[in-house]
């Protein structure tokens, strides 16, 4: 499950994410991908190590791997990489308002729990 403080949040201001019921202990990556008006995409990824509860706090905790390193509450978004080829390298309108962010978590099934 994610949670997020301010869905609706603009993109300059910083959210609290939070993964939560996953395995204790175990590696989560985390993919989040813009999608701007111009259609373009940008994607980013992070693997965080749940803690005993299977918890991940995204803005307290360093990612293990992935687009950014330390921990940094918007890591997932200004670390975002161009993954559409026929984009241009930035949006010529709306680059600051994306039509959407996605977040979504993954982790090996191993104990049916996530």
């Amino acid at each position: 499950m994610i949670v997020v403080d301010q869905p609706d949040a603009l993109m300059d201001v910083p959210i609290a994410i939070e993964l939560r019921e996953f395995t204790p202990r175990q590696a989560v990556t985390v993919t989040a991908t813009q999608i701007f008006p111009s259609n373009s995409r940008w994607q980013a990824h992070a693997t965080f190590m749940t803690d005993e509860s299977g918890t991940v706090g995204i803005a307290r905790q360093a990612p293990i791997s992935g687009s950014y390193e330390g921990a940094a509450a918007m890591g997932l978004i200004w670390s975002a990489e161009r993954v559409s080829p026929r984009a241009r390298l930035f949006p010529t309108t709306g680059f600051c308002n994306p039509r959407s962010s996605i977040l979504k978590p993954s982790a090996p099934t191993t104990s049916g729990r996530n």
